[in-house]
C-alpha cells in the first residue's frame, strides 16, 4: 500500500481532477445546448 501512495504523486492527482473538471465543463456545454433545442421546438 505504501508503495502505491508514493508512486501517486500530488501531481497526478491534480492533472485527474483537471481533466473531470474539463469533462464536467464539457458535459455541462452539452446539457445546455440540447435545453436550448428543446426551448426553440417547443416555442413552434
Amino acid at each position: 500500500m505504501n508503495l502505491i501512495l508514493k508512486t501517486v504523486t500530488t501531481n497526478d492527482i491534480q492533472q485527474f481532477e483537471s481533466f473531470f473538471i474539463i469533462k464536467e465543463k464539457t458535459m455541462n456545454k452539452i446539457i445546455l445546448k440540447i435545453l436550448n433545442i428543446l426551448k426553440k421546438i417547443t416555442r413552434d
